[in-house]
């Protein structure tokens, strides 16, 4: 049951601009805010910038399950980022695909979808990143909203390279996350 998300996430990063979203148990409204049903880590979000962040792309060539690792990029990828039920959310990897509202061609609603990459950088660009409890099972509550965080943020990420991490399906099980200031 803990592995379920990686499908279900991939499958949703083919969601575009245009593409009406259809809503599942593993999708959520647009607006608002998810509560939290299960105690998230008190020390999950921090204020203090994370060391030596590298790049997705950078830690996908480095796939190594169990290592530390500290990420950074920007949430989204698909319409609706964050997984409701689940602590989980997709963090892109914002220097190899680009989002709509950078450069003039500034006329996505939601850029923070990258729809205007195609389907294949999306993927190379994506990683899930979700917070485990101490069975390894992804905690059954949605991050958004959690700790001022929101699609379109730019953030770092500390945690473990989990187990069934591949190039193709970067799981990151965090242990820090701290939000970028713009």
């Amino acid at each position: 049951m803990k592995y379920t998300l990686i499908p279900l996430v991939l499958c949703s990063l083919f969601s575009s601009c245009t593409e009406d979203t259809t809503v599942t148990p593993d999708t959520q409204e647009a607006s608002g805010t998810t509560t939290p049903a299960v105690a998230i880590p008190a020390d999950l979000i921090t204020t203090t910038a994370l060391s030596t962040p590298i790049s997705i792309t950078d830690a996908k060539k480095k796939i190594t399950v169990g290592d530390d690792i500290t990420i950074t990029g920007r949430i989204g990828g698909r319409k609706l980022p964050f997984l409701s039920k689940k602590a989980a959310f997709l963090l892109m990897d914002d220097k190899k695909a680009i989002a709509c509202d950078v450069g003039e061609d500034d006329h996505c609603s939601m850029p923070w979808d990258f729809c205007c990459e195609k389907k294949e950088t999306i993927l190379a660009a994506a990683a899930l990143i979700q917070v485990i409890d101490e069975k390894g099972t992804v905690l059954p509550t949605g991050l958004k909203g959690y700790g001022g965080l929101a699609a379109g943020d730019h953030v770092s990420i500390t945690g473990t390279i989990a187990q069934k991490s591949t190039a193709e399906a970067y799981i990151i099980n965090a242990s820090k996350i701290y939000k970028i200031p713009q």
